[in-house]
């Protein structure tokens, strides 16, 4: 079992707290993966010793601690990550208009130290396939249930909403047009630090 951190938006960050969200899609972007997808099947790249070459570097029962937006306010506020062990931390994606323009030192995800995380998952399946590819139950648990307008005459299917969650994320660098090859990973959500979360036995 290896540890790993993974970055989510804010809006991501709000389905994993409310349990929406139990699985997350990744471009696939290292050359080296390509080739192999080239060569030979997908489930190729879930091989052990071939997952280095996942965008997530991650097997069933690996452990993926969030990184998302924060402040650190108290001890803390003014200092590093790294050294505002103590403080208060505060969390973007749970923020109203108000404290966001209260807070001006809102750290990039990327920065979040481990210590101040505060969802963990535990990762219970890869898979490596194309992104059009993704299934009804699939795109639900990506957080994306579809809507049916108060009329019921218009609505939208949970694969036109995963489609456009992508867009909104991923237009530039891999659009849904390209069906780029992406790593699904399926995991459960426990609402704390990886340090104090339980261990999968």
């Amino acid at each position: 079992m290896a540890d790993k951190p993974i970055l989510f938006s804010g809006d991501m960050v709000r389905a994993l707290l409310d349990g929406r969200k139990t699985q997350t899609r990744r471009v696939i972007t290292k050359a080296a993966a390509h080739d192999a997808l080239a060569t030979f099947c997908a489930d190729f790249l879930t091989l052990p010793g071939n997952r280095d070459l996942l965008p997530v570097n991650a097997v069933p029962g690996d452990r993926l601690w969030v990184r998302e937006r924060f402040a650190v306010s108290g001890i803390g506020w003014g200092k590093k990550p790294s050294e505002a062990i103590g403080g208060r931390v505060h969390f973007h994606a749970d923020s109203d208009h108000g404290w966001q323009s209260y807070w001006g030192n809102w750290r990039p995800s990327i920065h979040m130290p481990r210590w101040a995380s505060r969802l963990t998952l535990t990762v219970t399946q890869v898979r490596v396939e194309r992104l059009q590819d993704i299934r009804r139950e699939d795109a639900i648990a990506e957080g994306c249930p579809g809507y049916v307008s108060r009329d019921g005459e218009d609505g939208v299917s949970p694969e036109e909403e995963f489609h456009g969650l992508w867009e909104s994320l991923n237009a530039e660098r891999a659009p849904w047009s390209k069906n780029p090859w992406v790593a699904a990973y399926t995991f459960t959500v426990e609402r704390q630090n990886i340090d104090t979360a339980p261990v999968a036995a």
